[in-house]
């Protein structure tokens, strides 16, 4: 095995396989030292997932006889280990065989060396409130981004939600809005009678969207996008009457990525997302100016008798004036890892580029 990793990683340097000594004459020293880091993709300003990270080492005459070799993580963190300490090693980081930096660490015997991160998207100041509801917590997402700092507003107990979204001047304040499943929706987003408080508040999102901001509405919060924006997405159901798109049923969808970007970004062209609500809304068509992201072939019951609405848009998004509109119709907390962080990544990424 140890063969073919050197040869592999060998290889990517251009090296041939006579400079590499399998049969050294001394022992081949070990060792308890490391090296960790994090790799960004510059042009996405996302962490790269799946980048090859290594090093080669050599004995005292200057000959390679070993090569540690490891990938990135989803948020592109990597580490080196085994190594023999008080020694230069020389770190190479390659992607779709491509060598994307190299650079030289110095490794003290037996301690771990972590190189200073790249500056990509969670080290950004990227101003963050939240809406919270009950049914996604984004608490674990907004780790994984590395998003440490953001203000949330109580959009379950109170009138708290009411004063921050009647106000676009406030929300101003922030790049991003996120708005949890499970939020006060009635006599908020939506009311059965003519209410000057819903009309008010519709229109503070509109404005805010307008004047550069982002909103990023998860699963049951989707009434927030079919409110205020109500020609650019056409949910399953009356469009007039609260809920009633959710009629998904709960399960895992193989999901086709639409968006050649996010497709190219990914490396793939099929995602897992995961379904897990006994409910969730579904989106039977979109305007020209919406684009889809990821679709699938999405089921919903009526009375004993399944249904699909085929190629339903599982995630959409839209420019409106000088800001944005996210919809994701599935909880991103429980689709926080892998691809699917990936794609978070990859819609958020552009609000954190330097």
């Amino acid at each position: 095995m140890r063969s073919l990793v050197l040869f592999s990683a060998v290889g990517l340097l251009g090296c041939s396989e006579s400079e590499v000594n399998f049969s050294p004459s001394e022992p081949l020293p070990t060792g308890e030292a490391s090296i960790g880091g994090q790799v960004c993709d510059d042009a996405r300003q996302v962490w790269l997932e799946g980048a090859s990270v290594y090093t080669h080492v050599y004995d005292a005459d200057g000959v390679a006889y070993d090569t540690r070799l490891t990938t990135t993580d989803a948020v592109g963190k990597w580490q080196l280990t085994d190594l023999p300490g008080d020694l230069d090693y020389t770190v190479y980081v390659a992607h779709r065989n491509e060598i994307l930096q190299s650079f030289s660490v110095t490794v003290p015997a037996g301690e771990h060396v972590e190189t200073p991160p790249p500056t990509c998207f969670g080290d950004v100041e990227l101003s963050v409130a939240v809406v919270t509801g009950g049914f996604d917590d984004l608490t674990g997402l907004f780790t994984a981004l590395g998003i440490g700092s953001y203000d949330t507003i109580d959009g379950q107990v109170g009138d708290e939600i009411v004063q921050f979204l009647s106000d676009p001047f406030t929300m101003a304040n922030y790049q991003v809005v996120f708005f949890d499943g499970g939020h006060q929706e009635d006599g908020v987003i939506y009311s059965d009678a003519q209410d000057a408080t819903v009309d008010t508040i519709l229109q503070a999102i509109r404005d805010y969207v307008n004047s550069g901001g982002t909103i990023l509405a998860t699963d049951w919060s989707y009434d927030v996008v079919e409110r205020a924006f109500p020609d650019r997405v056409d949910f399953l159901g009356d469009d007039t009457i609260a809920d009633s798109a959710q009629q998904g049923e709960p399960g895992d969808l193989t999901a086709t990525v639409q968006d050649t970007d996010l497709a190219n970004a990914l490396g793939k062209g099929q995602v897992d997302v995961v379904y897990d609500m006994s409910v969730w809304p579904l989106v039977e068509s979109v305007s020209t100016d919406v684009t889809v992201h990821l679709s699938a072939d999405a089921p919903y019951r009526v009375g004993m008798d399944v249904h699909y609405v085929p190629q339903s848009p599982l995630l959409v998004s839209f420019e409106e004036g000088g800001g944005r509109v996210i919809l994701t119709t599935y909880r991103n907390s429980v689709n926080d890892t892998g691809d699917m962080l990936g794609v978070l990544q990859y819609m958020l990424g552009d609000l954190a580029a330097p």
